[in-house]
């Protein structure tokens, strides 16, 4: 049923007619309310379609995966795929706390197995990172980071900002909760 509801959804989606965006991915939306975090993925992944390509000619990170692109490489949000073949997106996303304050992260999410498509991570080593992914991106995160694609920003609640393991840009703020997120 899910299967075939999101295959009805992603061929009625042409990259050519950007006018049945937002109704498409408003539908994907709701469903996540009743489906795993598989259809969040296959949302991103309709999302990232969508998104300026960067390439990567080749280039390798010293841990073998992709942490090694810098926040000056992008313009706001792009996408590719790895020297695996593994898709990725890397964003810049503007960080509100509670008392008004923002500041700026920098990310790359990525497929962490070839052969899992279930596990996606968040990394970096140039600037902050949006999520702790320790042991992958959860529902929570991924329907985060879908939402802020979609639709260039989002306000947390207080649930979701206690659960959705934000990485604040120091100690001095980590008792602050996140307000908003924004595409920058």
């Amino acid at each position: 049923m899910l299967s075939k509801c999101l295959l009805n959804l992603i061929h009625s989606f042409s990259p050519n007619h950007r006018d049945n965006y937002r109704p498409v991915m408003t539908e994907l939306l709701s469903l996540f309310q009743k489906y795993p975090i598989m259809t969040r993925i296959d949302a991103l992944l309709v999302l990232l379609k969508h998104m300026d390509v960067f390439c990567l000619n080749k280039r390798v990170g010293s841990t073998g995966y992709i942490d090694f692109i810098h926040d000056e490489e992008i313009s706001c949000a792009v996408h590719g795929n790895d020297i695996h073949g593994r898709p990725f997106c890397a964003l810049k996303i503007r960080v509100m706390l509670d008392d008004g304050t923002w500041y700026n992260t920098f990310s790359t999410f990525f497929q962490r197995y070839i052969d899992c498509k279930q596990l996606w991570v968040c990394c970096g080593h140039h600037g902050i990172n949006l999520f702790d992914s320790q042991g992958g991106l959860d529902a929570l995160q991924m329907s985060l980071l879908v939402h802020v694609l979609t639709y260039k920003q989002r306000f947390i609640s207080k649930s979701e900002n206690e659960h959705a393991r934000f990485i604040h840009r120091d100690s001095d703020y980590s008792n602050m909760r996140v307000c908003k997120l924004k595409l920058s």
